[in-house]
Formats: structure tokens, C-alpha cells, sequence
């Protein structure tokens, strides 16, 4: 029950908020009456979650659906569910989302999470293509999305959201403007850095990255786990090609 009185944090939390919202119920055969019940119980935990209100509805209505006692588990989930209760949930959800059931709200979230994350201090015009495309992943793709982690386990799905992140960044830095505004920002480091060597030296090292390629400023920005290295090895060649030329340092 308390997993559902958080508030969303990253793009699929809402779905995941929901998701766990119903992850909990257990016994076929029970009376009408007790059916009733644990469906008014999701549908409060779901309510409590701040679940949109489409996908909330249309969640509560595919658990009437279920077997009793996986009913009653998505009821009595609590805020740390089975495995099975946890992916149980997200099967409803994802179903929900394909059918386009809060889909403008997800959209909003995904936007929220972007714009209160680092892109916010990327250029304007990157960030509005990100968000743009974002806003237009279909109720298909985020229900794909959702179905990672009613399958696959927690640290995969997680891979998975953010590989759908980085290929909606990959699409963004080919549209126009991006990479131009892009580039200072790649080079104001490098400036820095090279603050108090000679004019000449720093006029040649910044000229050479200033002519790298944008697919491979891309891959560097794409990878920023190997970025530190491969943006030192791309300063050390300038370095020496610029010295090889006769400009010092």
C-alpha cells in the first residue's frame, strides 16, 4: 500500500507507480462479495498512487478479470510485492497503455522528467526535440516498454528505458541546429584546460577539435561512460599533432 503514496521520479515511474499499485491478491472460489472488496482496495491504492484517471479505471477493470487469489495478491500487495504480483501488474498496465489509456499523462511525466534533468542545461533546441519525440512514442511502444519489466527482471527493464532514452538523443542530434549548439559546449571544457598554455598551442589543439566529426562527437555524448577516456585520447593526438607543427605549448 505504500508504494502507491509516492510520487513518480523518472519517465516509466508512473506506469511503475500504478504497476506496484496492484501488485498483491490469492484463493479462487471466494464469494462475489469478497471479489468486490479487493477490487474497491486496488481501486484505492490506485487512487492513492495518483494513477491518471483513465488508466486507473481501466486497470481496475482488467483485474476484475483475474482469478481470485491472484486478485486478492494485487490487493494485499504492500510496498515490497512478489516477483510473480509485481509482474502480474505490469501485465495489466501494459495492456492499459496499449488500449491509449493515460497516455497524455505518462507524456507529461516523461516531459517533467526530462526537463528537471541534466538535459535541462543542454541547448534549447535539443532539449525541445527530445522532449517532441518523447511526446510521441505511441501507446505500442510505451506498453513494449512496460512489458520489459513485467518480463524481464528490474536491472534489464531499467537498461532497456534507458536504451529507448539514448536512441530518442541519437534521433535528436541529426536535426537541424543540434549539433551547432552542441559543439561550444563539447569545446568550453577543452578551452579551459588549455587557459594557460600559448595562443598559438590553444588556437591549434581547440582548431583540431573544432573539426571533429559530428558522428563522433555523438558517440562520445551517447557513451558517457567511456567519454572521459576517449575525449582524453582525442586531446593527447591534438596535442601532439600541434606540436609536431612547431606550435608549443
Amino acid at each position: 500500500m505504500g508504494a502507491l503514496r509516492g510520487k513518480p521520479r523518472d519517465w516509466a515511474a508512473l506506469a511503475i507507480v500504478v504497476a506496484v499499485a496492484l501488485a498483491g491478491c490469492g484463493g479462487s472460489g471466494a464469494p462475489s462479495a469478497d471479489r468486490a472488496k479487493l477490487a474497491r482496495e486496488i481501486s484505492s491504492q490506485l487512487q492513492a498512487g495518483n494513477a491518471p484517471a483513465g488508466l486507473g479505471a481501466c486497470v481496475s477493470k482488467q483485474s476484475l478479470g483475474l482469478p481470485t487469489d491472484q486478485l486478492r495478491a494485487l490487493a494485499n500487495s504492500g510496498t515490497n510485492p512478489p516477483a510473480a504480483t509485481r509482474q502480474l501488474a505490469f501485465r495489466l498496465v501494459g495492456t492499459c497503455i496499449r488500449q491509449g489509456k493515460g497516455i497524455a499523462a505518462i507524456h507529461a511525466l516523461i516531459t517533467r522528467a526530462i526537463l528537471t534533468g541534466s538535459v535541462r542545461t543542454l541547448p534549447t533546441v535539443f532539449t525541445n526535440c527530445i522532449v517532441a519525440k518523447a511526446n510521441a512514442t505511441t501507446p505500442a511502444q510505451l506498453a513494449q516498454l512496460i512489458s520489459a519489466y513485467a518480463t524481464e527482471n528490474l536491472a534489464a527493464a531499467q537498461t532497456r528505458a534507458r536504451q529507448v532514452g539514448l536512441g530518442i538523443a541519437a534521433r535528436c542530434f541529426a536535426a537541424p541546429g543540434v549539433m551547432g549548439a552542441l559543439r561550444p559546449l563539447f569545446l568550453a571544457p577543452v578551452r579551459r584546460y588549455l587557459k594557460t598554455t600559448s595562443a598559438v598551442f590553444r588556437n591549434c589543439v581547440v582548431a583540431k577539435f573544432e573539426h571533429i566529426p559530428a558522428t563522433q562527437l555523438e558517440q562520445l555524448a551517447l557513451n558517457p561512460s567511456t567519454a572521459s577516456a576517449r575525449g582524453e585520447a582525442l586531446g593527447v593526438h591534438a596535442a601532439r599533432a600541434c606540436i609536431a607543427s612547431g606550435a608549443k605549448p
